[in-house]
Parts: structure tokens; C-alpha cells; sequence
């Protein structure tokens, strides 16, 4: 048993270098699926091994992420190319501009300009019209990470992996012994691999730090959870859905306190950019945007695009709310499976927009994440298509694939509550609620 797993772990930490030493020979794709493959078979393995044998398992994986770790510091710009504009996001920042106030286009920031290597700022972001989408909280990253690497590329990606890094130390050590079985199922996994450690989004960030806040309140703490949180939704919004379980089990005074710590947070890392319109562009993107979703594909042959994205958007919250009806009780459980629906009835579905789910798993095991990021796999056949003519396509037979067993899945989560480990009795589900 133990040894089928350290294969599996092997041909994980190879993906990586076969990447770094011939990519002309492995494609993108090919990366992707078989990482995808190894770390359904190490999954599937460690959830059904014994405790001791678990124990091992868990330590083999932790000691096999540390090169792993390393090496994704020699590939850059793999699946994305959100990181010109973190880049640029940063140097127009530390440069003493606001980087709401104008799009990478605009002629008053064409001085800020510079070169590294062949890649020149700003012609190398995308979507150069358009201002920036991302909230204060990213913004001041990007700045650390432009100011600590004094304009060094190859030093905003360094500074950028070691918040990661940090965060993700932090996250394992606030997890407990049973948690940390389900923290290895979760940094093994291809999305916070591939999407998180080498593409580095922001979303791993904000991830990371939703859930160090709930650990630090199921540690008992009382200042850190908001704050922490607070920061979190001031990287991306999505963390607001967690904020109930900060607040459940505690007193009406606790939970003002709590509420008035995030505020607070969100208030101090806003007011530096107050001057311009902190949402740039998010207007444009979520009124027209849209890609990788199958219920926006089906919906589209019957609809039109306004009204698809109200139907959408009240699927969202019909689905959110059955499932806080369902598992009020579970705070965790219920905003587990918000974060999940609120996805699957997004017009925008990227793949490391599951970070968030990902993290969460060592508090709440889905079977919906774990085939979610088994599925979005198929992802690749538009992003290929996208990389060699510049078209997005989706094609209905990937999105039938991968979203079509996550509805499954969802469906399963809702009746039978969080996936246990083997030997783990259904009294234990809600231990970590």
C-alpha cells in the first residue's frame, strides 16, 4: 500500500522538471493530466489506508512538496498570464500611482514604462484598455513584492512564491493531526501545484488566509480571525461567505468585536485608494465576461446574455440558501457548499478559482472539490486552443465532463455532510464545525 503511494508522489514532483527541461516536448496538457491522475491515486489511496499508514503517507508528502516548492520557482507564466499584470499593478504602485486611476494603455503612465529582457512593460499586459480588476488587498502584495524586488522580475516572483510559501507553513501548522491528513490531499493537488505555487494568483493568497482565519478561531483566538479574514476579502471577495463561521458559538459582544475587526481591516486597506474607483473594470467583467461554464453554455441557447446572468445569479442564491437551510447547524459545511454553488453559477470559471475550495478541505472534505479538481482538467483543451489562435472555445463535450459529476457530487455533499477518512464514524463529520 505504502509504496503504490510513493509512486504516486513521485510522478508528481516529476511534472514539474519535465516542464523545466523540455517543454517543446511536454505540452501544457500533458502536465496537467498526469498530475491530475498521480494525485487521484495517492488520494484515493491515503483515504482508504490505515491511520499508521496514513501517518506516513502524510509525512512522505509533506518532505516530497519541499522540492516541488523549488522548482516551481524555475517555471513562470504557465497557464495564465495574470502576472504581467501583478507586475505592473506593483510597479505602478511603488512608483507613487494610484493603479485604479488609469488602464496599462492610458499615455499618462507610458513613462512608468520599462523592459526586462524581451518582455516590456506595459505592452505585455493583457487586456491593456481596461483598468485593473483587482481589490486593494492584492494591490498592496503586488506592491511588497515590487518594492523587496527592486524591479527584479525574477525577484516579484520570488517575494510573490514566499507569500505563499509562508502562508501555506502557517496553514499547516494551525491544521491538527486529522487535518493535516486533508491539508497533504489539498497542496498536492494540481490547482494549488500548478495554479497556486506556479501561476501564483492571487487567489491561493486570499485562500491561505481564509483559512488560517478559521483555524484561528477554532483555536480559540478572538482578535486574529477578523482581522485576518478582513484582509482576506480585501484580496478578493469571496472570503465574506466564511464570516459566519467566525461568528457562530460566540456572544453577541464577541461577534460586534469580530465585525468590527474585519471592518476595520477592509476600512485600512481601502483608504490608501479611495482616490480612484477601487472596482477598475470589475463591472465590465462581470457583465460580459465569460468563459468555462457549462451552465452558461446550456443557458446560452436559450437565452440571451443579460438574461442568462440574472437566471444564474438567482440560481446562486436558491442554491446557497438551500444549503444553509440544510446545514445550518454547520456553518463550515454550508459556506463550504456556497463557495461551490456560487462557482458553478459563475460566467467565469478559471481553475484556480477552486483555490478557495481546495484550502478548505482539511476543515470540510467535499467529494464536490476533490471531483472538481479532478474534472477541470478539461480545461485545457480551450486554454490549448486559446494559446495557438487566440480563440476561446468551449467545447460541450469538456463541459459536460467536468461540471456534470460536481452536480453529482454537490447533490451527494448536501444529503451525506463531509467525506470521512476510512475507519472515521459520522459522529466525527461535524467535529470541525
Amino acid at each position: 500500500m505504502r509504496y503504490a503511494n510513493i509512486i504516486a508522489l513521485s510522478v508528481i514532483a516529476l511534472c514539474l522538471p519535465l516542464a523545466l527541461i523540455s517543454p517543446e516536448l511536454v505540452s501544457l496538457s500533458m502536465i496537467w493530466t498526469v498530475q491530475t491522475l498521480a494525485w487521484i491515486a495517492f488520494t484515493y489511496t491515503l483515504l482508504q489506508s490505515t491511520l499508521h499508514n496514513r501517518t506516513f503517507l502524510v509525512r512522505v508528502a509533506l518532505v516530497t512538496l519541499i522540492p516541488i516548492a523549488l522548482m516551481s520557482l524555475t517555471i513562470d507564466k504557465v497557464y495564465s498570464d495574470d502576472s504581467y499584470r501583478y507586475r505592473w499593478d506593483g510597479h505602478v504602485t511603488v512608483m507613487g500611482q494610484n493603479p485604479y486611476r488609469w488602464a496599462p494603455a492610458d499615455d499618462d503612465v507610458q513613462h512608468l514604462g520599462f523592459r526586462e529582457g524581451v518582455v516590456t512593460y506595459p505592452d505585455a499586459v493583457t487586456y491593456q484598455k481596461l483598468k485593473t480588476v483587482y481589490p486593494p488587498g492584492s494591490q498592496l502584495i503586488f506592491a511588497s513584492a515590487a518594492l523587496v524586488s527592486d524591479s527584479s522580475g525574477f525577484g516579484f516572483k520570488l517575494a510573490m512564491w514566499f507569500f505563499v510559501v509562508l502562508g501555506s507553513v502557517i496553514f499547516l501548522w494551525l491544521c491538527n493531526h486529522d487535518q493535516r491528513v486533508w491539508c497533504v490531499v489539498a497542496l498536492t493537488s494540481p490547482i494549488f501545484l500548478l495554479h497556486g505555487l506556479v501561476d501564483l494568483h492571487t487567489d491561493v493568497l486570499m485562500a491561505l488566509l481564509t483559512g488560517i482565519a478559521i483555524l484561528l478561531s477554532q483555536r480559540g483566538h478572538r482578535i486574529a480571525p477578523g482581522i485576518v479574514l478582513g484582509y482576506a476579502i480585501a484580496v478578493k471577495y469571496l472570503p465574506a461567505l466564511a464570516l459566519p463561521i467566525l461568528l457562530r458559538g460566540r456572544s453577541i459582544r464577541m461577534q460586534i468585536g469580530i465585525i468590527a475587526l474585519l471592518l476595520f481591516t477592509l476600512g485600512a486597506v481601502y483608504f490608501p485608494f479611495l482616490r480612484s474607483d477601487v472596482f477598475g473594470s470589475l463591472e465590465i467583467f462581470a457583465l460580459k465576461w465569460q468563459a468555462n461554464s457549462g451552465l452558461y453554455s446550456l443557458l446560452i441557447l436559450f437565452f440571451r446574455d443579460d438574461g442568462v446572468r440574472i437566471i444564474m445569479a438567482c440560481a446562486s442564491a436558491i442554491g446557497i440558501a438551500a444549503a444553509w437551510w440544510q446545514h445550518h447547524s454547520q456553518p463550515l459545511m454550508a459556506c463550504a457548499l456556497s463557495i461551490i454553488i456560487l462557482l458553478l453559477c459563475s460566467p467565469v470559471l478559471h481553475p484556480w478559482y477552486l483555490l478557495l475550495p481546495v484550502i478548505l478541505l482539511p476543515m470540510v472534505p467535499l467529494r464536490s472539490t476533490i471531483v472538481w479538481v479532478a474534472t477541470v482538467v478539461v480545461y485545457c483543451m480551450a486554454l490549448s486552443k486559446y494559446k495557438s489562435d487566440g480563440v476561446w472555445i468551449d467545447h460541450p463535450v469538456a463541459l459536460v465532463f467536468e461540471f456534470l459529476p460536481v452536480v453529482a457530487a454537490v447533490l451527494v455533499d448536501m444529503q451525506r455532510g463531509p467525506l470521512l477518512l476510512r475507519n472515521e464514524h459520522r459522529t466525527n463529520s461535524t467535529a470541525t464545525s
